[in-house]
């Protein structure tokens, strides 16, 4: 009824007025529910990010633990009883990772710090059980990572710890490696690198404590951070989002939003504070466009009404139609544009923005797309490079990998050989796959241009290109247009990589960027490979010479030194026989002592002359020859009854070395037909070389025990000055033990027969150490329980040797019991008191007070008086007290 008393016009305009209303409530509530998912979906980017950063971090956290396990895992990595070389290796390993800026350190079981590197005297000693990480990692036996702490023993007391425990076989703590880092310093890139800047805002590493590890503000590493609740985040492990108002160093207070992620291998979380006009600029924007866009319909739909229903309604429907549209995303929208009036040109306005829109997000897709596949293919080749594997298994990953992320065809990779100079193509696929195997000079063609260079090559065809080499010109033809970048790790150059397509194309920077990416990632993970092979060849070579040395010492018995020698030979390089030719000097002969891999029947029966035979050369020139093709060496031609006796019926290679004492070349070891090998390798040839040593030095040890064997008691005086001059510290030892035992046995008013006794026992209380291995006499540094038991055992050893002179039988128990001790902790049977014979505690205390006063391998002579002052110290305990006191106040010595 109220209508019908408007006039048309007035109908139109209220028309037009609640159909604008309607028109604009329908387009409010579509444009807030689009803000409330870009809002959501903002809100899940941000979360996203976080935990992509933490994962980031995580893997880097990881790879660190990942380091110090494998390092902790090393043979012989026994802080309190390992090898001193294994442990300061250990160190060095982890020091040389660049990763820990202030020091590495191990400790024992129970948390004492044995070493350190560098050298912190301060430290080694320090008991460290009492720290949370190291408390943690004895308890449980798992890797701990500290909080952020101030380290005493640090310049900069600002510092985070990694901490994993060295276990043996049996899953039992030995002890700990602790790396300490500086968060601040530049070190810590493998957090501060991964941290992007955030516009207005900060992204921060927080520990439980709530300190900060590291952050997109340096200035702001460890101290507490502003945001409040963070360490119940991190102990639930779970990622949050949240909104916040706070005031930092003295700015506005806003609002702000807070994304938590929290770290995986570590208690800690990355955090991201933005204001909340930032971090949700993209939902204000959009809701100012739909408040412009609502007003723009609103002023449309005041000026329609003064228009005919026809010109002004069609228009307003059409463009709202489109206009909804538009809202939910449909940019192929075409809009209604006719005329030149206002409604025409806001419709225009709309399809330029439209058309804006579409352009950008046509851009920005494209970008996210390449970025996301460069992404994905360094994370796959970064994953699939990790574990440190064969180089061949690493080229041909990398290869294959860096074809399909560029879409090549056919690709190559070159490894620079050192030894000749040369390039080898080690990995090969597509048409260039027969040049698998070719060597070129390290100046030659494409790969030897970005060699120089050290720079990246491209190249519009690969046969005609000028820098191409012309012996593959020919090989080549078909393949177009590719690019060739250098392998370089740490400076030096490890190869080449090259891919290319089969017609022509050009590429991108992008596509240039990410060949240089995966470029220096193969590198590495070849560098790596390098160094692991490397090191497992020293573990194994050292592991095997202890073995053989320990093996070679427990008996002098010449023939079974060299049976031991010949089968550990054979297992350690490895190969196929075995033999040991030794220098009989009555025979003037070379004769087969030992075989493996042979009939044993051939022992005895095989001699030749010196320089008769490769084994005669060998011998007589006193130089290792190692034969890659023993068909085309002369003297091979002598030793035919070899080849017949192997299993395969065949000699192919061989290595033959000296077995030389000082000067003097006792025989020949050869090792003949390398196991899964050409020919034998200079490892190969050190390994034998040092086998050699030890061998030579167990059959010297041998021959001399033989000897010793035989001697009467006239040539007692002449052994023990041999003995004597093994070693030019101890020189002399033998005469000055008689000269203050035969002084202090005056004193006692002993016989004459009792005297001359007395001087064989002291020349020859120590002959026993011709078992003994020349690197625990010299040593420098405390032995270790295993030489200390060799040690142990040769006043035993002196006995025996003596045993069979009859005449010297009543002098073995003066011998075998000098190193007892008056309270009776000594060895080898733990005598107590007058249960000691008398003469053995004379020689001890003989012995001790000469050892003193001369310069030994790990410290200088005493001073008389003070070694006297050792024998009094000792006397009651070590010494008998009442020998001590005649022997220093009868004028034996001079105090």
């Amino acid at each position: 009824m109220f209508l019908r008393r408007l006039s048309i016009r007035n109908r139109i305009l209220v028309f037009a007025t609640l159909t604008g209303i309607f028109a604009l409530a329908l387009f409010g509530a579509i444009g807030m529910n689009a803000v409330q998912r870009d809002a959501d979906r903002a809100l899940d980017e941000r979360l996203q990010l976080a935990q992509l950063i933490a994962l980031h971090v995580d893997d880097h956290v990881a790879q660190i633990l990942a380091v110090m396990k494998n390092v902790a895992q090393m043979d012989g990595l026994d802080p309190a009883n390992g090898s001193l070389a294994t442990r300061n290796e250990a160190l060095a390993t982890l020091r040389l990772t660049g990763f820990f800026s202030c020091h590495v350190s191990v400790t024992d079981q129970h948390g004492i710090v044995l070493a350190s590197e560098p050298n912190i005297p301060a430290l080694i000693g320090s008991d460290l059980s009492d720290r949370p990480h190291i408390a943690a990692a004895l308890q449980t036996g798992e890797p701990q990572i500290s909080n952020h702490y101030a380290c005493p023993f640090a310049e900069i007391p600002n510092n985070i710890a990694f901490t994993v425990p060295i276990k043996n076989k049996r899953g039992e703590i030995l002890g700990l490696l602790n790396g300490v880092t500086d968060p601040s310093s530049s070190t810590f890139q493998f957090v501060t690198g991964s941290l992007p800047a955030i516009e207005e805002g900060h992204l921060d590493i927080i520990d439980s404590n709530g300190i900060i590890l590291a952050g997109t503000d340096g200035n702001s590493v460890g101290k507490p951070s502003h945001h409040s609740g963070l360490a119940e985040l991190i102990i639930l492990g779970q990622p949050a989002i949240w909104h916040n108002t706070y005031t930092k160093e003295g700015q506005t207070q806003e609002d702000s939003l807070l994304v938590f992620a929290p770290l995986q291998n570590a208690k800690w979380g990355l955090i991201i504070a933005q204001p909340e006009r930032v971090a949700l600029a993209r939902v204000s924007t959009l809701q100012y466009q739909l408040v412009i866009m609502g007003l723009a319909l609103a002023f449309i739909a005041i000026i329609a009404t003064f228009l005919t229903a026809k010109t002004i309604t069609d228009p307003i429907h059409l463009l709202l139609a489109a206009t909804r549209r538009l809202a939910d995303g449909d940019l192929s929208t075409s809009l209604p544009v006719t005329g030149s009036d206002e409604l025409a040109e806001l419709g225009r306005g709309f399809e330029q923005m439209r058309d804006k829109l579409a352009s950008w997000g046509s851009e920005l897709e494209a970008t996210v797309r390449i970025r996301t596949a460069e992404l994905t293919t360094l994370f796959d080749i970064s994953t699939a490079l990790r574990n440190v594997g064969p180089v061949d298994k690493i080229f041909a990953t990398a290869i294959t990998k860096t074809m399909e992320s560029l879409q090549a065809e056919t690709g190559v990779i070159f490894q620079y050989d050192q030894h000749t100079n040369q390039m080898v193509i080690h990995a090969a696929q597509g048409q260039l796959a027969n040049l698998l195997g070719l060597r070129m000079e390290r100046a030659e063609g494409i790969c030897g241009h970005v060699a120089q260079t050290r720079a990246l090559y491209s190249f519009p065809n690969l046969a005609t290109d000028l820098h191409t080499s012309e012996k593959i010109s020919p090989l080549v033809r078909g393949v177009k247009s590719g690019m060739c970048v250098p392998l370089e790790a740490r400076g030096q150059l490890v190869g080449a990589l090259m891919i290319a397509c089969y017609h022509s194309r050009s590429f991108t920077d992008s596509e240039e960027h990410l060949l240089i990416a995966i470029a220096d990632m193969v590198a590495m993970a070849v560098h790596r490979a390098g160094l692991f092979e490397e090191l497992e060849h020293r573990v194994k070579e050292l592991d095997t010479l202890f073995d053989i040395g320990k093996s070679l010492t427990s008996t002098l018995n010449i023939q079974e030194i060299l049976s031991k020698v010949v089968i550990s030979a054979c297992r350690a390089i490895p190969a196929e026989g075995c033999w040991i030719h030794l220098w009989d000097e009555k025979r003037k002969q070379l004769v087969l002592r030992a075989v493996e891999g042979f009939p044993s029947d051939l022992v005895g029966k095989f001699t030749y002359q010196s320089g008769e035979g490769l084994t005669g050369w060998v011998f007589r020139k006193g130089k290792t020859a190692n034969v890659p093709n023993l068909a085309s060496d002369p003297n091979w031609n002598h030793e035919p009854h070899y080849e017949s006796a192997l299993p395969s019926k065949e000699a192919k290679n061989a290595l033959v070395v000296p077995l030389t004492a000082g000067t003097k070349t006792l025989g020949v070891l050869g090792i003949v037909n390398k196991i899964g090998a050409d020919a034998f390798s200079e490892r190969d040839l050190s390994l034998v070389d040092a086998l050699a040593g030890e061998v030579a030095l167990a059959i010297e040890n041998a021959c001399l025990y033989e000897d010793m064997c035989a001697l009467s008691v006239e040539t007692v005086r002449s052994l023990a000055v041999a003995i004597d001059a093994r070693d030019p510290y101890t020189r002399g030892h033998s005469e000055g033990v008689v000269q203050f035992s035969l002084c202090l046995t005056r004193k006692l008013g002993w016989s004459k027969p009792d005297l001359e006794l007395l001087e064989f026992a002291a020349l020859l209380h120590d002959v026993g150490k011709l078992a003994v291995p020349d690197y625990i006499l010299r040593k420098t540094e405390p032995l270790n329980d295993e030489e200390w038991a060799i040690i142990h055992k040769h006043p035993a050893q002196s006995a025996l040797i003596v045993k069979p002179v009859k005449s010297l039988k009543r002098i073995l128990p003066w011998i075998n019991h000098h190193h007892e001790c008056w309270d009776g902790s000594g060895y080898p049977d733990g005598l107590k008191g007058k249960a000691i014979p008398l003469a053995a505690r004379v020689i001890a205390i003989a012995d001790a007070y000469d050892a003193m006063t001369t310069n030994r391998p790990y410290r200088q002579a005493l001073p008389s008086d003070q070694a006297c002052q050792e024998l009094k110290r000792g006397a009651g305990t070590q010494f008998d007290p009442t020998l001590v006191d005649i022997f220093l106040k009868d004028g034996c010595v001079s105090t």
